[in-house]
């Protein structure tokens, strides 16, 4: 009993994990230079878009959660073409397995679990290019547990403020 237990907590955990966030940058570029930002065009078709048709909600609020960061951080979103940098995202999810065996014995009486669990895994990815040299000079990427599209929104900001936290670089 005790070890359902355990294992039903250890599952209600995972379903609620926090976003692992890491990033990479350019030592060499001039991050004190850029004041304004503009969101670079990508197009993308249905079958790239992050979770399948209808995600232009899902978009506005990666846009959104990034603008609110970067505004906390003194830049400004403008539409003009002469910007400091751009901002680019990438995002996905897929369905992933987690296998687990736990249990003890010998190797005459094995007493062995096994669980199985589907869940699916949110990974976005945070792109600054200067516009000027037009290359990558800061990148973050974060990957998180899904399951809750109730949560998806609170995932996404909180997500995104860890993947800002170290914007720029010191």
């Amino acid at each position: 009993m005790r070890l359902l237990l355990l294992l039903l907590v250890a599952v209600g955990m995972m379903s609620c994990s926090p976003a692992t966030v890491k990033y990479d940058y350019d030592r060499e570029a001039s991050f004190s230079n850029y004041k304004t930002y503009r969101w670079l065009q990508i197009r993308r078709n249905q079958s790239d878009a992050p979770m399948g048709r209808g995600t232009s909600l899902l978009e506005k609020h990666i846009r959104q959660a990034v603008d609110k960061e970067l505004a906390e951080k003194g830049y400004r979103l403008v539409q003009e073409r002469d910007v400091d940098f751009l901002v680019a995202f990438h995002a996905g999810v897929r369905e992933k397995i987690d296998v687990t065996r736990y249990g003890y014995g010998s190797w005459r009486r094995p007493w062995q679990a096994v669980t199985v669990r589907r869940y699916k895994e949110g990974t976005l990815v945070l792109d600054v290019i200067d516009r000027e040299k037009k290359q990558l000079v800061w990148r973050s990427w974060g990957s998180s547990v899904v399951n809750d599209p109730a949560k998806r929104d609170e995932l996404i900001r909180e997500a995104v403020h860890k993947m800002l936290a170290k914007f720029p670089p010191k």
